[in-house]
């Protein structure tokens, strides 16, 4: 692509004269657009009709204006560059298309005009419509060859694989040229080869933010699955922290509740104790009564036996209560306890969800992780593969682009073969013609001397064998100059024989090519001579019938007379001249010289409408041809073009009345002002008919 984008930049294929005009520094180089072939866009399928139907155009140049092209032109003239075209877009005019054409469009298998389907800028819409605005484009060479003969041959067409249908019948077709060589097929490949690399760079570019993105969900995803694995391993931690208060305070609740039971056990045996006090208590209690209601000498002891029992009741309660106290005690650790045990199950109740919530993320998060990572492996693999088709791509385009640039110096080189075995053949061509003449200088001595040799009476043998080979004298001095001539030749030359040898090739392929030129030249000969011995033919036959005509003409334009045409030379007809023989009624035979000036005039005058009856026209033009002739001519001449305007329309520009009175319609001009000319028609057979 860049050797194509190279080829563009340098105008390369334009020619010289379009590359000097438009690599110019002058100041109307400006007002120069471009040429043709690069101011329009082509798609690639119509690259190759567009190419032949644009043809030699395509390397016109187009122009602001007509003053810059006139200079352009000038600077060409300057560096003597050569010619080329210019369109300038103040004077170029469209064309418009007719009514056939139009309908020519809507064929099946027709694509519609050439200047429809390519793109431009507004401003060169003359120049396309010029060019393009006319031809018409059909899909295969049947379709074209159809509507082509539909319409009488009047189209211009051209069809997708470059075969040309021209107005008037004839066709154009064959291989094209190779897409570099053509500046429209190298501009649509290097359209088509942008537009493929824009492609692939898009492909490319979206593949690589897919894999941004892909990477970066990726490590989206592997900072979540951290996170939630710290997490999880938290969680692991404080459920393994949890299980291990929850042992401890099992450990713990059990102990209590050891604990507990004892001090159960030690409640119901304070239980019993105090049942026994109490049960001893009324006891004491009811002997310190009988003893308050006994005799006297007991009171002391009795006395003494109360205080002690109520020490011992006094005692006895608070131990009792000491042991109310600690089982109160007792009883709310086991309620906090018990509390505890159920804050501990709710506890491992919830980290166990968490757990399950966790371990289900994580999945998750594993999921698309390995998801993720097969996406990027793939767009990896897409990327590695496409990098390598265009890297293999690339390659192929280079070696293509090295194997074009060699075909184009290998046929460069056999450019310079061809032309210069052009040249060669020139001046052999030159050299033949100068032997001819040579030869024919040789002969012509020949028969000289031979001549003289017969006014002396000797045979040209006979001359021969009289002949001397010279005096002494003449002899030695003969071999003293091939002595000097062989010390002159200095040193023996040892590769002479080879020398000789190469010479005597050159030689004899020299003489090859010299008898092919000279078979070239005799078919040459023998198609001319075929080509004049047709023409003569045709000739002969056209002369002759032309002759009756005039003959028929004649006597109608003079009333009677005779007159006949022949020819200078009738065995070379060619070249022979035309000679016209003349005997108006009442006169004798005489040449077209010795004629008056009105016979004369009515004379050519039957010749033309000999002419016209032998090829008829559409119409016929002429300017007072009957100025010369006097009112009876002048009558017969219009009668004559009245009777003959059936078959061909006459414009005849007259002064003369009788004229004017055989015409169908006559145009008048006159000037009513100074400077100011006005056209007057007067249809005579419309008048009559009014008048009738």
């Amino acid at each position: 692509m860049r050797v194509l984008q190279s080829m563009e930049q340098e105008h390369e294929g334009l020619g010289r004269a379009v590359k000097v005009v438009l690599t110019a520094s002058q100041p109307w180089r400006s007002r120069l657009c471009s040429a043709v072939g690069e101011l329009c866009q082509i798609p690639s399928k119509f690259a190759v009709a567009i190419d032949v139907a644009l043809g030699g155009a395509v390397r016109y140049v187009v122009a602001e204006d007509e003053t810059s092209a006139k200079r352009a032109i000038s600077y060409l003239k300057e560096k003597k560059a050569g010619r080329t075209t210019f369109l300038p877009l103040d004077t170029l005019r469209g064309r418009t298309r007719t009514a056939d054409e139009e309908r020519a469009a809507g064929e099946p298998g027709m694509l519609g005009f050439a200047s429809d389907v390519i793109s431009y800028e507004p401003k060169y819409e003359k120049v396309f419509s010029s060019l393009l605005g006319k031809t018409l484009l059909a899909d295969t060479m049947d379709t074209g060859s159809a509507v082509a003969r539909k319409y009488g041959h009047r189209l211009r067409i051209v069809c997708l694989d470059g075969t040309q249908f021209n107005a008037g019948g004839s066709l154009t077709g064959g291989s094209t040229r190779n897409q570099e060589g053509s500046l429209i097929s190298r501009r649509a490949l290097l359209q088509e080869l942008q537009e493929t690399c824009r492609c692939g760079q898009q492909r490319l570019e979206a593949l690589l933010a897919e894999g941004k993105d892909l990477r970066q969900q990726a490590e989206g995803a592997e900072r979540d699955l951290a996170q939630a694995e710290e997490g999880l391993r938290q969680a692991r931690q404080a459920a393994d922290q949890a299980r291990w208060q929850a042992g401890q305070e099992e450990k713990t609740l059990a102990g209590i509740r050891q604990t507990l039971a004892a001090f159960d056990e030690r409640v119901e045996k304070l239980e019993k104790d105090r049942a026994d006090m109490q049960a001893r208590l009324v006891e004491k209690e009811a002997a310190l009564s009988a003893m308050e209601t006994g005799p006297a000498a007991d009171v002391q002891q009795w006395q003494d036996a109360c205080d002690a029992a109520r020490a011992e009741a006094a005692q006895c309660r608070q131990t009792l209560m000491e042991r109310q106290i600690a089982v109160a005690k007792l009883t709310e650790q086991v309620r906090h306890g018990d509390d505890q045990l159920r804050q501990h199950d709710t506890w491992q109740q919830e980290l166990t969800a968490q757990e399950q919530a966790l371990s289900q993320r994580r999945q998750d998060l594993v999921r698309r992780q390995e998801e993720a990572a097969r996406l990027l492996t793939e767009l990896s693999k897409n990327i590695t593969v496409k990098e390598a088709d265009t890297v293999r791509c690339d390659q192929a385009k280079e070696a293509f682009y090295r194997t074009r640039n060699e075909s184009l110096k290998k046929s460069q080189a056999l450019d310079g073969v061809v032309a210069d075995l052009r040249r060669r053949h020139q001046e052999w061509q030159q050299r033949c013609h100068a032997a001819e003449v040579q030869l024919e200088k040789y002969k012509g001595d020949i028969s000289h001397h031979e001549e003289r040799l017969a006014m002396q009476g000797l045979s040209r043998q006979e001359a021969m064998e009289r002949r001397r080979q010279g005096s002494l004298k003449e002899l030695h001095d003969k071999v003293a100059s091939l002595k000097a001539q062989i010390t002159a030749l200095g040193t023996i030359n040892p590769a002479a024989e080879d020398e000789y040898k190469t010479a005597l090739e050159k030689r004899d392929f020299y003489v090859r090519q010299c008898d092919d030129l000279k078979e070239s030249r005799e078919r040459l000969r023998t198609v001319v001579a075929e080509i004049d011995a047709a023409m003569a033919e045709q000739f002969a036959k056209a002369f002759k019938e032309i002759g009756v005509h005039f003959q028929d003409i004649f006597s109608r334009l003079f009333g009677g007379g005779t007159a006949h045409l022949a020819l200078t030379d009738k065995e070379h007809i060619l070249e022979a001249g035309v000679e016209i023989y003349i005997r108006p009624p009442g006169k004798k035979q005489q040449s077209l010289t010795l004629l008056s000036g009105g016979e004369r005039a009515l004379t050519v005058i039957a010749l033309l409408l000999a002419f016209l009856a032998y090829h008829p026209a559409p119409f016929c033009l002429v300017d007072e041809v009957d100025a010369a002739l006097d009112e009876a001519n002048v009558e017969r001449m219009a009668r004559y073009l009245k009777n003959y305007s059936g078959a061909t329309q006459f414009i005849v520009i007259t002064h003369r009345r009788k004229t004017m009175e055989a015409a169908n319609t006559l145009l008048g001009v006159t000037m009513e002002e100074k400077g100011v000319s006005r056209l007057l028609t007067v249809k005579v057979d419309e008048l009559l008919k009014e008048g009738t």
